[in-house]
């Protein structure tokens, strides 16, 4: 409800997004939760979605959840962790998560021949995720597109980001200035 705390966004419905992005052709946008504050289904089985509320542990311990509670793969170590490939989310570094394997998701179902392409930014006590989950062929067929979609995403104007045409240029911040400046 109107207590959960947020900064008043007060447009509701999916047009009052707190965040923008350069959204790929084809990508379907999904409702918006708690832990979803960007959510696409790409094609027929994968989803993608940005979470920037929410995320305790620390970053080491929320990617080994995916490696090996979602994956059955050994966790990583800090040094493996350390040494992960770099990107960019919400125009800050980020550490690229690849593991492939059997997946099991929040409804436990094992699904074979899965891959997450994630990435993990900011720090232990504020964390934001963003997650590429799917049939292997179909994430890797859309990886460039995950990675530009990633570098794209930015904190929207108070809603008003859906206005702004898909090919503007990606701006981290904005600001009215006063005259005179």
């Amino acid at each position: 409800g109107p207590a959960s705390g947020g900064q008043g966004q007060g447009q509701g419905g999916a047009g009052g997004a707190e965040y923008a992005a350069d959204v790929p052709t084809g990508w379907q946008a999904q409702p918006l939760s708690e832990f979803r504050q960007l959510n696409f289904r790409v094609e027929q089985d994968g989803e993608c979605y940005l979470t920037t509320r929410n995320v305790r542990g620390g970053r080491l311990a929320n990617v080994n959840r995916w490696v090996s509670m979602q994956f059955g793969q050994a966790p990583l170590t800090d040094a493996q962790f350390a040494a992960l490939p770099k990107h960019v989310l919400l125009g800050q570094e980020a550490l690229v998560v690849e593991v492939e394997g059997s997946f099991s998701g929040m409804g436990g179902t094992k699904k074979d021949g899965y891959k997450l392409l994630g990435l993990v930014a900011g720090t232990d006590e504020d964390m934001q995720t963003l997650k590429f989950v799917g049939p292997r062929d179909l994430v890797e067929k859309h990886r460039a597109e995950f990675l530009g979609f990633a570098a794209s995403i930015r904190r929207s104007s108070g809603g008003a980001a859906n206005a702004t045409p898909a090919s503007a240029p990606a701006k981290p911040f904005s600001a009215e200035t006063p005259p005179g400046w």
